[in-house]
This record gives C-alpha cells, sequence and structure tokens, in this order.
C-alpha cells in the first residue's frame, strides 16, 4: 500500500497512518475499504518501521480484537524479488536465495 497521511502521537515514538491499499496477499479481504489505517509505526522493537507519506511498500499486519489493523514485521520496499519472495511465502512455497554470478 501507499502511505497517504501520517499520524503522530504526542505521548511516545510510535505512531499510525492512513494506508491506500493497492493490493491484498493473504488475509482479510471482503469489505475491505481502500484506505485503512495502520497502528504500530515506530516500534523501536520492528526494525525499518518508519515510512513516510508517499511511501509505497508491503505491510505485514494483524488484526487486534478491537478491529485495528497493526504493524507486526518490518515494511518491505517494492521490488520484483521482495514480491515473489512474499507471494512465495503466503502460497506456502519455497523460494530459492539468489545466487551470485562470477564476473
Amino acid at each position: 500500500g501507499t502511505v497517504s497521511e501520517v499520524f503522530r502521537g504526542r505521548k511516545n515514538r510510535r505512531y499510525s497512518c492512513e494506508v491506500h491499499v493497492v493490493r491484498v496477499l493473504k488475509g482479510f479481504r471482503d469489505g475491505l475499504k481502500r484506505s485503512i489505517v495502520v497502528e504500530g509505526l515506530g516500534n523501536n522493537q520492528i526494525c525499518s518501521s518508519n515510512p513516510k507519506k508517499g511511501d509505497t511498500r508491503i505491510f505485514m499486519l494483524s488484526e487486534e480484537r478491537n478491529g485495528v489493523l497493526k504493524l507486526n514485521s518490518s515494511v518491505i520496499r517494492i521490488t520484483l524479488s521482495n514480491l515473489d519472495r512474499t507471494e512465495a511465502a503466503v502460497n506456502g512455497m519455497y523460494f530459492p536465495l539468489p545466487t551470485c554470478f562470477p564476473s
């Protein structure tokens, strides 16, 4: 999804953002709005959890009991390799590590 708005709190470094959903790879799809609010950003226990407005990333989320969507992993840059790896993981398939080519 693409971050369309950032909501920063005053109490701590954690914040939330509004994300425009581009594609859902796994999980809740029915009734999903085009824009969702993601909480738990800026968590120092999660590497790379600080997307900025305009960033397009892969978000790994979990749904809390009250329906809140919370970040549970680093946000991932959109690359062909990352999309392939994520798609394979979602489908329970093995994704081989890239091989190095000698020069």
